[in-house]
């Protein structure tokens, strides 16, 4: 308000009596300045709507005129106690400039500390905290929701919570503090030596940040339930569907469906599975090709073509299978070769061992015919052998008997003994002709005689 009634001074350039007609149409147009705007010129001069000044009085001198010369904003001044009126009031002023720009002086009015005090005791915090102002200057409290205290030094009051306050005041710190159960914060106000202070019972701040507490737990509470749920019910849709799709393609792959692919796509990590299984089917329709293929054809090297050719790409590790079927066809065709070529060198030979069986044939038969003969000599050379085995048995028999007479009489050893030369005689002679049977009997008559 103060600033457009400057304004309107200022933008018209209004001359001496316009500005004093000016100034008297800004009585009562605010509560706060119920006395309405002045000025005072850089001559000393002062236009006031209702107080005339005396002839030595040179608002020059003055401290708001001082402050509001040297700012370009209104800024607050001191308090003084107003005899008129009888209330505190605080001086505000501010730099006057004519349309050119050029200083012409201060504007300047009158704030009642009550006016100033209602704007206070609007702010309530909490059920028993509040705020007041005090000018730092004077030490005056200058805006109070309790009117009595409106006026008074700071480091006056009667109350341990206003002398800690001045006390910090005095030492220059602002910010929150915490002292006897309240709350204080302590504020420069821009622009002015006044001194905002904010205080509230601790045990009111913590009751209802506990409520706050409670209901954010809560919030939270619920919040997580229901994040929870929707983090369910997406995870079905999203991560449910394409992974029971894949697991029934997967189930019927298992039994051998192998046409089967999942229809699920998406730039996601469910989509890169997708794709990947898809890819893995199609791998497997091609190694049960390649499985079909390798049957075939060994089908046909067990039928004896061994000129066969493969029709796929063998990828992976059938290439090894391929690389095993061309080695096997290779050297089943090297071996066929070398076993034509021995087939033809067996039917030389037999053909030579045929000739040389016939020979070998004839040979035999005339060998068959000798051995008959000497089969025949065998035979009557083994009935003189038995005859000649009876007759050694005759002649140890008989050697027994002459060893009985030997023990029986000591008198025919002499005899004896001649005997026994002449059988030794007889019986060279049988082994040296066998078949003169009239030896035996002529030893037999020579034994009966002794």
């Amino acid at each position: 308000m103060l600033e457009t009634q400057r304004d309107t001074i200022e933008y018209g350039d209004m001359d001496i009596p316009e500005m004093e007609a000016y100034i008297k149409h800004t009585v009562d147009q605010n509560e706060a300045y119920p006395a309405g705007l002045y000025v005072a010129l850089t001559d000393g001069s002062l236009y006031h709507a209702s107080f005339v000044p005396g002839p030595d009085f040179d608002a020059a001198s003055k401290s708001w005129y001082q402050d509001g010369i040297a700012s370009e904003k209104f800024i607050l001044g001191d308090v003084y106690f107003d005899e008129d009126s009888q209330s505190y009031v605080v001086g505000v002023s501010g730099r006057l400039k004519s349309a050119d720009g050029a200083v012409r002086g201060v504007a300047a009015a009158d704030v009642y500390l009550d006016s100033i005090s209602q704007i206070v005791s609007k702010v309530q915090l909490e059920e028993s905290g509040g705020i007041f102002l005090v000018d730092k200057r004077t030490d005056t409290i200058i805006g109070h929701r309790d009117p009595e205290v409106a006026g008074q030094k700071l480091s006056e009051v009667q109350d341990s919570m206003y002398a800690y306050t001045a006390q910090q005041i005095d030492n220059g710190k602002t910010g929150l503090s915490q002292f006897e159960g309240s709350y204080i914060q302590v504020a420069q106000v821009p622009d002015s030596d006044w001194i905002a202070v904010a205080y509230v019972s601790r045990g009111e701040v913590l009751a209802e940040l506990g409520q706050l507490t409670a209901l954010m737990v809560s919030v939270a509470v619920v919040t997580g339930i229901v994040l929870i749920l929707l983090v369910v019910i997406l995870a079905r849709r999203i991560i449910g569907r394409p992974v029971a799709e894949m697991s029934q393609v997967a189930a019927r792959i298992a039994e051998g469906e192998l046409e089967q692919s999942i229809k699920y796509q998406s730039k996601d990590e469910l989509g890169m599975l997708a794709y990947n299984f898809n890819r893995t089917t199609l791998r497997l329709r091609e190694y049960v090709q390649y499985i079909d293929e390798i049957s075939q054809k060994l089908r046909e090297i067990a039928g004896g073509n061994l000129a066969f050719t493969l029709e796929h790409d063998y990828t992976g590790e059938f290439e090894k299978i391929r690389d095993s079927l061309e080695e096997i066809s290779r050297r089943l065709s090297g071996t066929i070769g070398q076993l034509n070529t021995a087939s033809h060198e067996v039917a030389s030979g037999a053909q030579q061992v045929s000739s040389g069986a016939v020979a070998l044939s004839q040979g035999s038969a005339e060998q068959a015919a000798s051995v008959d003969a000497l089969a025949g000599h065998i035979t009557s050379m083994s009935g003189s052998v038995q005859e000649t085995a009876q007759n050694a048995q005759e002649a140890s028999r008989l050697t027994r008997e002459v060893k009985q007479g030997l023990l029986d009489s000591s008198d025919k050893m002499r005899n004896m003994t001649g005997v026994i030369q002449r059988i030794s005689d007889k019986s060279y002679r049988l082994c040296v002709c066998p078949h003169c049977c009239h030896c035996v009997f002529a030893s037999g008559s020579l034994i009966t005689d002794i």
